[in-house]
């Protein structure tokens, strides 16, 4: 990614949004789904298989997604990481994902905008209206709120989850009880398959009269009678099947990706040791260990290069071979750059 193309994403937050003017609003939709909310933020292009880092901190999922313009920013709906740690079931979710085209990339704009288009008929004609709909880059994640403390088994929340995504077609990876799902008014990011961040948001308000709020577990029962809890797969609906990809074949799969995103990393890292403060090379004094007046930076680079040789290694024998292919490369580059074994 150059520079250039850098600084139109930054371009986005700076022009188009005052972030502040949404804090009451994010505040009052995680208000409604009862207890503390647990986030989670990334950083990595494959995003599927790389670690989340866990808070309970609004504030520093912010910072990530919108102060280092790279984390995209989640919460776990039903408040845990862990599907034997959920206590209680808050409600009833489904992400519409417009997917990907057959070569794995992002559909266009007016493509997406189609079937949006679609998704919002379907919403319409379902008998019982979200609590809310999240409007993401590629779709919309819905949510209908249940009653508090509803007395609801997982074998019967799980079955509830899977007739909704069979009749919105919606993701059907996306119906765990530890589910994460996106923070609203935050950035949806993607730069390295060279999209421009997107700003999730909500449709409407959730209504107080004239509509529903919440919804008991046998009300959605009602509503989804009929519809069957065998899951009908579809293909490129869903981004994990696309990670999945790569992760089994990274070299003859996404090599594009893989080099865009090693290129861009790459030059943001020469370009930050190459802003260190140089240091001067003094003879050692007589009876000193040489080793001591290398130069710092060189040393640094060396450990730097061995340590991506070594994770590359253990990755790839951990079968996670996206992420080695990818710590590999950057070793190389840098090796090559500065001339280090």
């Amino acid at each position: 990614m150059n520079n250039k193309k850098i600084k139109k994403i930054k371009n986005v937050y700076d022009k188009n949004i005052n972030l502040g003017n949404f804090d009451k609003e994010r505040t009052s939709f995680f208000q409604t789904f009862g207890s503390k909310t647990l986030f989670a933020y990334n950083g990595n292009p494959a995003n599927k298989i790389s670690p989340m880092i866990k808070t309970g901190s609004v504030s520093l999922i912010k910072t990530m997604n919108m102060v280092f313009n790279t984390h995209d920013a989640y919460f776990y709906v039903n408040g845990s990481s862990k599907i034997s740690e959920v206590k209680s079931f808050k409600t009833c979710f489904i992400d519409l994902d417009a997917g990907r085209d057959s070569s794995g990339k992002y559909l266009g704009a007016k493509q997406v905008a189609t079937h949006k288009k679609k998704f919002l008929t379907a919403i319409q004609q379902f008998s019982l209206e979200p609590t809310w709909i999240v409007d993401t880059r590629n779709g919309y994640q819905c949510y209908w709120l249940l009653t508090p403390h509803p007395k609801v088994s997982l074998e019967v929340w799980n079955g509830l989850q899977k007739k909704l995504a069979n009749y919105f077609s919606s993701d059907t990876l996306a119906i765990k009880a530890n589910q994460l799902l996106r923070v609203p008014f935050t950035y949806w990011h993607k730069p390295w398959e060279g999209k421009v961040p997107y700003f999730v948001s909500l449709l409407g308000r959730p209504k107080t009269s004239g509509g529903r709020f919440r919804y008991s577990v046998q009300e959605l029962q009602d509503a989804l009678q009929g519809v069957s809890t065998t899951i009908k797969h579809i293909k490129n609906r869903n981004s994990t099947e696309w990670q999945n990809k790569v992760h089994k074949d990274p070299f003859s799969v996404k090599n594009e990706t893989i080099d865009n995103y090693c290129s861009s990393y790459s030059t943001a890292m020469l370009a930050a040791i190459n802003q260190r403060p140089s240091i001067t090379h003094t003879p050692p004094n007589k009876g000193e260990d040489p080793d001591t007046t290398h130069n710092a930076k060189d040393k640094l680079l060396s450990e730097t290069i061995d340590f991506l040789r070594h994770v590359s290694k253990t990755l790839y024998y951990s079968d996670n071979k996206y992420l080695s292919q990818a710590g590999y490369k950057l070793a190389e580059s840098v090796a090559r750059e500065f001339c280090i074994g």
